[in-house]
């Protein structure tokens, strides 16, 4: 287990051990089409044997295979980014230069970190052209991620695949034994994350594909807000779990809005076993 090197809104490193519960061990394929900041994965007690993170915005597929591939090349790139004297123009210049740059290598991993930690309330949002947006979170001063934090983020890394693409490319590779968790924005949430938009047409493909996915052997897990909507959407799913989480992008914490959240569950069906004559 360690903890991730961003925060996204309603990550799920708390609810990780959870997670993997409901899903249980398989010696298939774990999947994590939504991977995002990899809250679930990186707080896993278990370490799948083959795991594939997949997510559509390539900037967060970009900063995990640079941690994967070049742990020490992010910790020098890290080094040289200022942790005092930060300024609402330093805070501007920097994420220009993310929005302008390549997706890709220890340079950008370590900025993408860097404003994860200046921007407002650690949110990472971006707009319809897919620049990340959020303002400086007024904090003249920044803790960042050891070198040591960066090198089991790496660890927990090796062998996993890492792809960018839609969850329905990977939900569709499904076969027996494979296990699925999906953190999809919720619907009727706060969803502006990334430049793409995910109202109820996805949801209703993604619990189409879920079932799919289930009628091929595999359990698919998927979190999003109870009752209302998303589950008309996942109809035909089975709720293993309800909670109450806060969403909010406020930063004050007694303003954060406590909702009705749920899991929800596709599984392949259990065959009775009956003996023909």
């Amino acid at each position: 287990m360690t903890n991730p090197l961003i925060r996204y809104p309603g990550g799920k490193h708390r609810l990780a051990t959870m997670i993997e519960n409901l899903l249980g061990q398989s010696n298939g394929i774990y999947y994590e089409p939504c991977v995002g900041a990899g809250g679930a994965f990186f707080g896993r007690k278990v370490r799948p044997r083959s795991a594939v993170l997949g997510d559509r915005n390539p900037r967060v597929i970009g900063l995990h295979t640079a941690v994967r591939d070049q742990p020490a090349a992010v910790v020098e790139a890290l080094a040289l980014l200022p942790s005092a004297g930060i300024t609402p123009t330093l805070y501007e210049q920097l994420r220009a230069e993310h929005n302008d740059g390549e997706h890709a290598g220890p340079t950008f991993a370590a900025r993408m970190i860097w404003l994860s930690r200046a921007g407002f309330n650690g949110l990472h949002r971006e707009n319809k052209a897919g620049e990340l947006n959020v303002g400086w979170g007024q904090r003249p001063r920044l803790t960042l991620p050891s070198a040591e934090r960066v090198h089991a983020v790496s660890a927990a890394l090796a062998g996993v695949e890492l792809v960018c693409v839609d969850f329905v490319a990977l939900l569709s590779s499904a076969r027996p034994g494979d296990l699925y968790y999906l953190d999809p924005p919720y619907l009727g949430g706060f969803t502006a994350y990334t430049a793409g938009q995910f109202g109820r047409e996805e949801h209703d493909t993604l619990a189409q594909f879920a079932r799919l996915a289930a009628r091929k052997g595999a359990r698919v897990l998927v979190s999003g807000y109870a009752g209302g909507e998303t589950a008309a959407a996942y109809a035909g799913s089975r709720v293993v779990w309800r909670g109450a989480v806060g969403h909010s992008i406020s930063a004050d914490g007694s303003r954060r809005e406590q909702r009705g959240e749920a899991m929800y569950l596709w599984a392949p069906e259990r065959r009775s076993g009956v003996t023909r004559g």
